[in-house]
């Protein structure tokens, strides 16, 4: 500690071995801190966290509560980050920066590309198949109440492929592009028990766009399959498009074909 009693200069190296943060367990943290005219400057810092490890830089205001970060994060666990039961199990990394405001949420803006190797759903009820996503790979900012995601890539089981680009206004409205190519239907079901036959199966294609606001978006989708199966009827062939919401769809166009029969509707 150097420097005048009313504006000192401090140095500091911090080691902590084991610690808690909002009911997260952290090990092994260690930063240099650096006080100097109502700033504190933390470098090299380094915590064992959430299964994974994080890194990083931050710098923090005490006059107007501002604060910027940098942060890497390496194998970081999905389901011990999150307190709210939804089976999503799987590690991630990613390259995250931030700033905002200590005491306002709203101000948190957060820039990043997140991706994994791999990341399960476990799915809801008795019997259902876990999906599991490959790899993804997705590209963000949060700007105050405005999530942009540049995109998102994930591979699913058996070689398929989602797509996802778009504005999500918190609170407020969509508007996202979603797209999938080879998709296989039998990993995407919920089986009500586990004693009987899956009745979807099949590769498809689909191009969605979802607008409106967030407690009843609008839905539009087109849709195409080969080689499967829509609730055991087999098809060689099905394509068609959808609109609607939450309040109910409507099937624009369906056609499906099987050998020398077609069902149209």
């Amino acid at each position: 500690i150097t420097g005048p009693f009313n504006n000192p200069v401090i140095d500091a190296d911090v080691n902590v071995k084991e610690g808690m943060a909002e009911g997260y367990s952290l090990n092994n943290l260690s930063a240099k801190l650096h006080y100097a005219d109502n700033k504190v400057f933390a470098k090299d810092i380094n915590v064992d966290a959430l299964g994974g490890n994080v890194t990083g830089e931050a710098e923090f205001n005490a006059k107007d509560l501002s604060y910027v970060g940098h942060f890497k994060i390496n194998n970081v666990e999905i389901s011990a980050l999150q307190k709210t039961g939804v089976p999503v199990s799987g590690a991630v990394s990613g390259d995250i920066a931030l700033d905002g405001v200590a005491d306002d949420i709203d101000k948190l803006n957060i820039y990043g590309s997140v991706f994994s190797e791999g990341i399960t759903y476990s799915g809801i009820g008795k019997g259902r198949k876990s999906v599991c996503i490959n790899s993804l790979h997705t590209s963000f900012a949060k700007l105050a109440n405005k999530i942009n995601i540049d995109f998102l890539s994930a591979k699913t089981e058996n070689g398929g492929v989602l797509g996802l680009k778009g504005d999500i206004l918190l609170n407020d409205s969509l508007n996202l592009e979603v797209f999938g190519d080879k998709i296989d239907l039998s990993k995407f079901i919920v089986e009500l028990d586990g004693s009987y036959e899956n009745p979807f199966a099949g590769r498809m294609e689909v191009k969605a766009s979802i607008t409106g606001p967030i407690a009843n978006p609008i839905i539009k989708a087109e849709f195409a399959a080969l080689h499967g199966k829509l609730y055991f009827q087999p098809f060689d062939k099905m394509r068609g498009s959808l609109a609607g919401s939450l309040r109910g769809l409507y099937l624009k166009e369906f056609v499906m074909e099987h050998g020398k029969s077609r069902w149209t509707a």
